[in-house]
């Protein structure tokens, strides 16, 4: 089924609240007291209220067929409707990753009817308390944390890639050789180049947040002698900065570098300005091994880099 997801105007609140209200009398009404059902009408009619919250819409052509409404930055879920239509076909869902991609917080909260509580377990969230009576309305806390990993690249990561790319605050933290902006032609051009190359040289991976690439992170083989070692690179979307992800994402691609491949020594060289990402590796387990002074031009100046390694076994006798 085709449909799709937006925020909604402001003129378009009236009839979002109107499906919002349709849909609880029709299935969760039945759980709750008079004192309840009140209580619920009276808060989607507070217009102090309702202007707290960022509303989302699932429409089919013009119809609207689903609402999902946040507070507190996009981390508290207000409202979760979907006309009985169309339930089972996916709507919800999407309304829920709309939000919760653009959610700038680790960790997502709803007060869930009785009705809603499976739903919100296939969506990942956890009760963290028994069921709630506050004026009559039943709810269950629950919350949710996003899940930060690393994952092999796709095809339909070169849209998220392009917007995280065309960020010159992330590009000046990065060599040269980047287009700028970055286009979803210039996204598919990298992912299919990583998804060809050699699986023994290269170690590309998308860093991703519930799914969503959010970042890139590589080790490289090196050469020659040099071949035991690998380059470390990794950037991440400027709204995940100061989270510890990618942190953890390196920690996660030199644990799978070392147990899947003969590499013993990876390094990584961030400009010496970045003190970010010497934070990143320094908290991953990496060495300070010096200062390359003047070691390159960024931006037409000349800059000093850090040079930063792991190694998979010191002490550990190698037999070529």
């Amino acid at each position: 089924m085709n449909f799709s997801v937006r925020e909604l105007e402001k003129e378009e609140t009236e009839n979002a609240l109107l499906l919002v209200w349709k849909v609880f009398q029709e299935y969760e009404a039945p759980d709750y007291t008079e004192e309840g059902i009140q209580e619920f009408y009276q808060s989607i009619h507070d217009e102090n209220y309702v202007s707290q919250l960022s509303m989302y819409g699932a429409f089919l052509q013009e119809k609207l067929a689903g609402v999902i409404a946040v507070r507190n930055q996009g981390s508290h879920i207000a409202l979760f409707f979907v006309d009985g239509t169309y339930h089972r076909q996916g709507i919800g869902r999407k309304l829920f990753e709309t939000v919760s991609k653009k959610c700038t917080s680790d960790v997502m909260t709803v007060n869930s009817s009785p009705y809603a509580v499976p739903i919100y377990h296939r969506f990942g969230f956890q009760d963290t308390d028994t069921e709630q009576v506050v004026n009559g309305l039943r709810f269950i806390p629950m919350k949710r944390h996003k899940i930060y990993t690393i994952r092999e690249w796709r095809l339909s990561d070169a849209v998220p890639l392009a917007e995280t790319l065309s960020n010159q605050k992330i590009q000046n933290n990065l060599r040269d050789g980047l287009p700028y902006p970055y286009t979803e032609k210039d996204g598919l051009e990298y992912i299919n180049a990583m998804l060809s190359a050699d699986k023994n040289n290269t170690f590309a991976f998308a860093v991703t947040a519930d799914d969503k690439a959010v970042g890139s992170i590589a080790v490289f083989r090196q050469e020659n002698v040099h071949r035991l070692t690998g380059e470390l690179g990794y950037y991440i979307a400027e709204n995940c900065w100061g989270r510890g992800i990618m942190t953890n994402a390196v920690k996660q691609i030199c644990e799978y570098v070392f147990q899947n491949s003969d590499i013993i020594r990876i390094y990584a060289e961030p400009f010496a300005y970045n003190t970010a990402s010497c934070r990143v590796l320094e908290k991953a387990g990496f060495q300070f091994e010096g200062l390359l002074r003047q070691n390159a031009v960024k931006n037409h100046k000349i800059i000093d880099m850090k040079l930063y390694a792991l190694l998979k076994n010191t002490g550990e006798t190698f037999h070529d």
